[in-house]
């Protein structure tokens, strides 16, 4: 299982600006993310190699208290000490009960939200 905080990134902007907002999916009541691997990831041959590798991962993804079976594409790449893995995964705000952001009815967001990620996974 991999587990992230669901607080947005920090930024430069000063307080004064009021920096992100964690309204759109509540990060303060929901601060965390889970995704669980249905089944554990075979890498192909050609991986060992540290060549970048196209490939997917089904599991379990829950954030904002709502979980969904679903693949994710991800590029992976192997080193000696650990693998990487870059992916982003799109799905409609109401698909984990969020909505998209509105600020004063001027400033509207898509009806998609993205999760990006970028893992180095190492031994621990």
């Amino acid at each position: 299982m991999i587990e992230a905080s669901a607080l947005p990134a920090p930024d430069d902007t000063p307080p004064s600006h009021n920096g992100r907002s964690t309204a759109p999916h509540q990060s303060a009541t929901y601060p965390k993310a889970t995704f669980t691997l249905s089944s554990p990831l075979k890498l192909p041959a050609s991986a060992l190699n540290g060549r970048v590798v196209h490939t997917s991962v089904t599991g379990v993804f829950v954030i904002h208290a709502a979980s969904r079976r679903l693949t994710v594409p991800l590029e992976m790449r192997l080193s000696s000490s650990a693998i990487d893995a870059v992916g982003s995964l799109t799905f409609p705000w109401s698909e984990f009960s969020m909505t998209a952001p509105s600020v004063g009815g001027f400033v509207n967001v898509a009806g998609t939200a993205t999760t990006e990620f970028d893992l180095r996974l190492q031994r621990a």
